[in-house]
């Protein structure tokens, strides 16, 4: 009861100065759902906003224009609170819609896909979730999408406000070294039990990770810490949180929570982390080689990576994985990378100028191409095939072929029957 009574807290703090927005008229979208819109001008250029609908369930596409009383509008906002009691699994955003508030109501609990129209200048949709045309702002991830871990793109330097709302399938968050800032309410109230802190993050602002009751453990990649808010942590539940950070960075964290909090908070504890991690090559890459510019480094210190495709071959895919568990992926699709505070692995996957990529051979023939895994030759033998954090993508008896489309680019296992698990790249 607690746990609710916090919830309607945060949403009532949060939605204090939001109104409910009156109706003009009605109108059918493309995908049979009934939408309420608000006009916005009635005079050329006419436009409209979306602020409300009934019943929305499957698949919900907003067009970009709609008719009322002889007069064709361009759709081109959302209300906040539009959607608050839709239950749409996908989401089409128009090409006109460019105006959408942080915290909205667009990600209810069964979204698990936005998909935007490519022509739309303000917002674009990659891998499912919802950001600024340039990749830089991720605006709202989907609330639905039963991931435990996202990988944010390097290309994102501010994580919006609210962008993970209550995403509770979320346990674990890696900030990339791109990014600068971690708005108000990012993060709260996630499950996340391990947070990474990338080297560029100057500001963690109001109630970044607050009543993120799960999180213990706080791993900051640079030496000079970010601004972190009063408030960034705070719990309705005392927290114990551990800040995990570089050699020689003590007398700065402590002038920074000196200075944010007035003194170090009793249930914040300042570990300096001055032991060599290792650093260790998957020995199954096929394509090419990978090697690191050191075998063990320090919290903190920059570890470069040299990649070199077999003749024929581009790499596609690279990833620095937490070796104790390679579903943890630390950064990706990098030259450079800053050592955390354990052992990590580098994986990465090389394909041909045809699509098809490298990888082990067992009694059935396996490998990807052209964002499929191909079986051949499994002789009726049933084929598990998982991601890297063990959701199971396929799981059926095989013959002599079969061709199963992977959800994204990445590294999939592969076990058939008895035989050994192998690790199959796919590029899509």
């Amino acid at each position: 009861m607690k746990k609710i009574l916090s919830i309607c807290c945060l949403v009532a703090l949060m939605s204090c100065s939001i109104q409910v927005t009156a109706q003009d008229f009605s109108a059918t979208t493309p995908s049979n759902h009934m939408l309420d819109y608000k006009i916005t001008s009635s005079t050329s250029p006419y436009t409209v906003m979306v602020v409300g609908g009934n019943n929305i369930t499957g698949h919900l596409i907003i067009p970009d224009t709609v008719s009322y009383n002889g007069i064709t509008y361009v759709v081109d906002e959302i209300d906040t609170m539009a959607f608050e009691y839709a239950n749409y699994s996908q989401l089409t955003i128009p090409r006109t819609v460019t105006k959408i508030p942080f915290i909205s109501c667009l990600s209810n609990f069964s979204l698990i896909n936005f998909n935007v129209d490519t022509a739309n200048p303000r917002f674009r949709s990659y891998e499912g979730v919802l950001y600024t045309r340039d990749l830089d702002t991720l605006w709202d991830y989907p609330a639905g999408n039963p991931a435990s871990h996202y990988e944010i793109p390097n290309t994102v330097t501010n994580i919006g406000i609210g962008a993970f709302f209550y995403r509770q399938h979320i346990d674990r968050a890696v900030i990339p070294n791109s990014v600068r800032t971690i708005e108000n309410y990012a993060f709260t109230g996630t499950f996340i039990k391990t947070l990474i802190i990338g080297a560029s993050v100057d500001t963690l602002k109001h109630f970044s990770f607050g009543q993120t009751d799960s999180l213990s453990d706080i791993i900051c990649l640079s030496s000079n810490p970010p601004g972190i808010n009063y408030y960034a942590f705070l719990s309705f539940e005392p927290m114990q949180r551990t800040f995990y950070i570089p050699c020689g960075s003590m007398s700065e964290y402590r002038t920074m929570f000196y200075r944010n909090f007035m003194s170090m908070p009793s249930l914040y504890t300042l570990v300096e982390d001055c032991d060599e991690h290792s650093i260790t090559i998957d020995p199954d890459i096929y394509g090419g080689t990978v090697t690191a510019s050191t075998n063990s480094a320090r919290l903190g210190d920059s570890v470069a990576i040299t990649i070199t495709p077999n003749p024929g071959m581009s790499a596609s895919f690279l990833a620095v994985v937490k070796t104790s568990d390679q579903s943890y992926i630390v950064a990706h699709s990098i030259d450079t990378f800053i050592m955390p505070s354990f052992d990590v692995t580098i994986t990465a996957l090389f394909a041909g100028n045809n699509g098809i990529s490298e990888a082990h051979k067992t009694n059935a023939n396996i490998f990807g191409r052209n964002g499929n895994i191909v079986i051949e030759g499994a002789g009726n033998e049933r084929v598990v095939i998982t991601d890297m954090l063990g959701r199971i993508i396929y799981n059926s008896k095989v013959g002599e072929m079969k061709v199963v489309a992977m959800p994204k680019s990445g590294i999939y296992i592969v076990k058939v029957g008895n035989q050994q698990a192998v690790k199959v790249p796919v590029v899509r």
